[in-house]
């Protein structure tokens, strides 16, 4: 009750709930972590979602990305993935489809347990058909639950700015994980150097402050608060950038790629059957579609909620002919 009360004091309060971050932000130096990410993207967060969860997690996730990869040439093609989670379930669903090469990276180690993972795994294979079993041939035994050194397949438990291979790939995926990384520069710059020429950079990205504020505050307020005196709250701990669509998509744009965000999820939890190529209006050009909105200073202050987009896709493309930007 103590500690309850203790929290629902500090929340209450967005000075407290400031200082209260500050102080575990720098608490990260000491590896401690007074108010554990909940809704993160590292294995830590995927480790507590149950098997059905997983899947339906899936299930989403590949229907994202498919939106964007070619269906017919699978067989030709190799996908990174950046930021495994803990079940390598992407990495098998592709090379179940028949893909030629995927590389699945993390900063994270996984902490699931194999028989949780072998579990998973076999909830799984039940949901392939034969030709999709047949597949994994050779890439993955169903006996031991264990990918084969079959050249198909390979971890790394490496951060995406760090991983240099060499190869490069028709196709960067990942879900849920830019939101977390401040240097968006150096992933734009990364996502070039190992992109094919028309190889494409895919990415869910989540936009809400994981609970932070929005306990006891309008979801937008952590966008109130002033750059400096963020960073001196996150910057050290992982959690959300708060950066919106135009910062990510000037990024790519600087290193020669083309870049556009669709719209996933208005702020009201209406899902679109087809995604929306991010447009950007001005305030008077708002309709009542929710289209995703201008984001400049007035919205960064007081966003207006009907507008803002809780989750968002991006995709950047290489030029179908490698360019220099240096």
């Amino acid at each position: 009750m103590g500690k309850r009360y203790l929290e629902n004091m500090v929340f209450g309060n967005k000075y407290l709930t400031i200082s209260a971050y500050i102080a575990n932000n720098y608490f990260q130096f000491l590896k401690l972590n007074l108010f554990p990410e909940k809704t993160s993207n590292s294995a830590r967060a995927y480790a507590r979602l149950d098997c059905a969860t997983e899947l339906e997690k899936l299930g989403e996730e590949y229907s994202i990305y498919q939106r964007f990869i070619s269906k017919k040439s699978l067989q030709q093609k190799s996908i990174l993935e950046i930021g495994t989670g803990s079940y390598f379930l992407t990495a098998l669903l592709y090379l179940s489809k028949g893909t030629k090469r995927f590389i699945s990276i993390d900063r994270f180690n996984c902490l699931r347990k194999k028989e949780e993972r072998d579990y998973v795994h076999g909830q799984m294979m039940k949901t392939l058909s034969p030709l999709e079993r047949k597949n994994l041939c050779g890439a993955y035994s169903e006996k031991t639950n264990e990918f084969l050194k079959s050249g198909r397949f390979d971890y790394f438990q490496k951060a995406f700015e760090n991983f240099n291979p060499d190869e490069k790939f028709d196709y960067i995926v990942s879900y849920a994980v830019l939101e977390h990384i401040w240097d968006i520069d150096s992933v734009a710059k990364k996502s070039k150097d190992l992109l094919k020429p028309g190889g494409r950079f895919i990415a869910f990205i989540g936009n809400n402050d994981h609970g932070m504020f929005s306990r006891k505050f309008p979801w937008y307020e952590y966008y109130t608060i002033p750059e400096w005196v963020y960073k001196n709250m996150v910057a050290l701990s992982g959690r959300p950038n708060r950066y919106t669509p135009d910062i990510y998509i000037s990024a790519f744009k600087k290193q020669g790629l083309s870049a556009k965000v669709y719209l996933i999820k208005d702020r009201k939890g209406n899902y679109y059957k087809n995604f929306r190529e991010y447009i950007k209006m001005s305030p008077g050009e708002m309709g009542l579609e929710h289209e995703i909105t201008r984001f400049d200073l007035r919205y960064k202050l007081k966003p207006k909620e009907e507008f803002w987009p809780e989750y968002f896709v991006l995709v950047a493309e290489m030029p179908s002919k490698r360019v220099n930007t240096r």
